[in-house]
């Protein structure tokens, strides 16, 4: 229950923050650099995984994805990235998925001050490395909540090295809703909760049918510069 309350004070933050990057930021070169969905105009969509606080719900959603041959990005919280879990977020690489920086701690990036986002998303970036055994660079970040203010936030993130900020453009409670939602170009929110797999599962074949092409973020807004990182060294 905390936690869905937790998800619930998560969109409200989102929708709020969109509002205020659109009425005090409008077209200035900061907004650039946060995405929020694709090209409508290409039939492309990516579904995006946050927190990833489940471990045994994120195997299970790797072999869903498996199954179905797509490809998703992970947004985990470092906090929940275990060492005893380094197989599978091996696992999470080599089968061609990609992983953003969601902070440490999942902490809400408004009430810090500079020194503390950047502790965080330092943090995140050594934790993961500590557990891959490699090092995998994080490009691209997802603020906790969806929550940031345009003119501190998001400066702070862009001081703290990440200048592309993504967020999300649906999230939904059913698969029917998703479908209802979701256009070209659609960035979809999903966490390691086992209502979420379901709706996966009922989703992905729908989407295929539909000739949607589940990519990966970095695919979707076309970051054509990314290394690439599906392989551990020595691959």
């Amino acid at each position: 229950m905390l936690y869905t309350r937790t998800i619930k004070k998560k969109r409200i933050r989102f929708f709020t923050a969109m509002l205020v990057i659109v009425t005090a930021l409008g077209g200035t070169a900061v907004s650039d650099k946060v995405y929020k969905s694709g090209d409508p105009g290409v039939s492309d969509i990516a579904i995006t995984i946050d927190d990833c606080f489940d471990i045994e719900v994120l195997e299970r959603m790797l072999d869903l994805f498996l199954k179905e041959n797509v490809r998703v990005t992970f947004f985990p919280a470092g906090s929940f990235v275990r060492d005893k879990d380094g197989d599978i977020w091996r696992r999470v690489i080599t089968e061609g998925h990609e992983i953003g920086n969601h902070t440490q701690n999942h902490r809400d990036l408004t009430k810090l001050k500079l020194n503390r986002v950047k502790d965080e998303l330092r943090n995140a970036q050594n934790t993961l490395n500590r557990v891959l055994g490699f090092e995998y660079p994080l490009t691209f970040m997802r603020p906790p909540y969806g929550s940031f203010n345009a003119n501190n936030t998001l400066k702070k993130i862009y001081h703290s090295g990440y200048d592309r900020v993504i967020f999300w453009s649906v999230s939904q409670r059913s698969a029917q809703a998703y479908l209802k939602d979701i256009r070209n170009g659609s960035v979809c929110l999903f966490h390691t909760k086992k209502q979420d797999l379901k709706i996966l599962s009922e989703l992905i074949p729908q989407l295929k049918e539909k000739q949607f092409n589940l990519v990966t973020v970095s695919e979707l807004f076309r970051f054509t510069d990314e290394k690439n990182l599906n392989e551990p060294p020595g691959q």
